[in-house]
């Protein structure tokens, strides 16, 4: 006898534990890897990407889409926004006829076979294949039509820095009003009340000021601060849900906040781990240091990744050296003067002068992710129709709350912590700890519902449970009305024996 794994599974990672590449069920892509991998084309793009935000970090996010805007580094050097799109669109990564792949829209890309690369790279271009002043600020989701470069939900303001242990959760049966007690203490999104509202707001208008936000508040306080305004406001829950009064029982605003705080829990402890992994990319800051190293001395191709980093600089000096420039001049007014003519390393954001852990800012995308995933599910949202009246009251869409997720990705970048390519898979596998938060609510709840939603790609996501004898019922997911395995959540696991032959 020999036993068995089953083949499609494979795809998850089932038998070794981890997410491995996409998982694919007809067209579909369910999942990225677990953890990228670059090639030098798109490590120069990424790294170019890291040194735009720093150079734009100081900017503020009403001018981003004026190309004549100039940004000033010292008195003879400054570039306007229109030049810096110049420089990023040299790059191989951003240009699209440089690109081998079929000629796809941007929301079929992740259909189409192309792999995690093709639809990371497509997510970087407008409807024309290009590469935009608002395509530049997408953190990593699908966000089509003529957005702001950030979400309008930042304006609200967030209450100073909080950054508490969710500790005790209330529970389901807990009162609101012991849950906005609680929301307020620990993780800072409070439910403000016109003309009782006191305490002192952050109002995000740089990417700077992203970056400290993202990186200093609890990492679900905006996602908990808007869920809280839109139940404020009434706004319903999906229909699937809601239709019957044994449905309504279940799903109340406490549950909500409850499947919300696990998602921050399990997004977070899985984040720890990743953080640890040995197999992770360096960090940014490392690739800078070693690109400005190499960039001053054309014979050093050290290390077992040389050949690529010696690819990716040599790509960046010739394609775009007045980004390079421009990064060189901002460390000379910063102080950071050494032997090397031109210093490439990231110019540094915080006021102490230190540089970011490589754990800081590892949670967030997980838990935007996995927050926006249970929201949009949950709540009864359009998808760029802001005239329909839950949309109207709130000024909250589902596209609107996956560019809160995007924003929460850039952000990360903007710090020099972390590339689009990893807040790309960190989305994504936060939708997948997402989707498993629903799958456990529901067949839990025993009863026929149902959810439909758009996910972080534009794809339309629909979760069906039907109740079974034995009290736990089944649910079944689709993507774009096909048929599709649930996404592993990113939790290592022994090998599964499926069948004795």
């Amino acid at each position: 006898m020999t036993a068995q794994t089953t083949a499609p599974l494979k795809a998850f990672n089932v038998v070794d534990g981890g997410l491995g590449e996409a998982a694919r069920v007809g067209d579909h892509a369910i999942l990225t890897r677990d953890v990228p991998r670059h090639g030098a084309a798109e490590l120069a793009a990424d790294m170019a990407e890291v040194y735009a935000m720093a150079l734009l970090r100081d900017v503020p996010f009403d001018a981003m889409t004026n190309p004549h805007h100039t940004v000033t580094i010292d008195g003879g050097t400054r570039f306007t926004l229109h030049e810096l799109l110049c420089e990023l669109r040299s790059l191989t990564w951003f240009d699209r006829s440089a690109v081998s792949f079929r000629d796809v829209d941007d929301t079929a890309f992740s259909r189409a076979g192309l792999g995690d690369e093709g639809h990371r790279r497509s997510l970087r271009w407008n409807g024309d294949g290009q590469l935009t002043l608002r395509t530049l600020f997408r953190g990593g989701v699908a966000c089509d039509g003529p957005a702001a470069p950030i979400s309008p939900l930042w304006s609200q303001g967030m209450r100073p820095s909080i950054r508490a242990a969710l500790g005790t959760v209330p529970g389901e049966a807990a009162p609101m009003s012991e849950w906005i007690d609680w929301l307020d203490r620990t993780v800072g999104a409070d439910l403000p009340l016109p003309g009782h509202d006191a305490a002192p707001r952050c109002h995000v208008v740089t990417p700077r000021g992203l970056a400290e936000q993202v990186h200093t508040a609890h990492p679900g306080q905006i996602f908990f601060a808007t869920a809280l305004r839109m139940l404020g406001l009434g706004v319903g829950y999906d229909a699937g849900i809601s239709a019957t009064p044994v449905l309504r029982r279940h799903w109340t605003a406490q549950r909500l906040l409850t499947l919300m705080c696990c998602a921050v829990r399990r997004a977070t402890a899985l984040a720890q781990v990743r953080a640890g992994r040995t197999d992770r990319l360096s960090r940014p800051g490392v690739t800078a240091a070693r690109f400005a190293v190499m960039h001053a001395r054309d014979d050093l191709h050290s290390g077992p990744d040389g050949v690529l980093l010696r690819a990716a600089i040599d790509e960046l000096a010739n394609a775009c050296p007045n980004l390079l420039h421009w990064v060189g001049r901002m460390n000379a007014t910063t102080g950071d003067r050494t032997r090397i003519r031109e210093t490439l390393h990231l110019p540094v954001m915080c006021e102490d002068g230190l540089p970011l852990h490589p754990s800081d800012g590892a949670a967030q995308a997980l838990t935007a992710g996995a927050l926006v995933t249970v929201m949009k599910a949950v709540f009864d949202l359009p998808r760029h129709q802001p005239h329909l009246a839950t949309a109207a009251a709130t000024g909250v869409d589902a596209a609107g709350l996956d560019r809160l997720a995007g924003d929460v990705a850039l952000g990360r970048i903007v710090a020099g912590g972390y590339y689009h390519a990893e807040n790309h898979a960190d989305l994504r596998m936060g939708e997948a700890l997402g989707l498993q938060i629903l799958r456990e609510a529901l067949e839990g709840d025993n009863l026929s519902a149902s959810i439909g939603f758009s996910g972080l790609d534009g794809q339309r996501h629909a979760i069906s449970a039907n109740p079974r004898a034995f009290r736990c019922g089944y649910a079944s997911l689709r993507v774009d009305g096909d048929f599709t395995p649930w996404p592993a959540d990113g939790r290592r696991g022994a090998a599964k024996l499926t069948a004795v032959v």
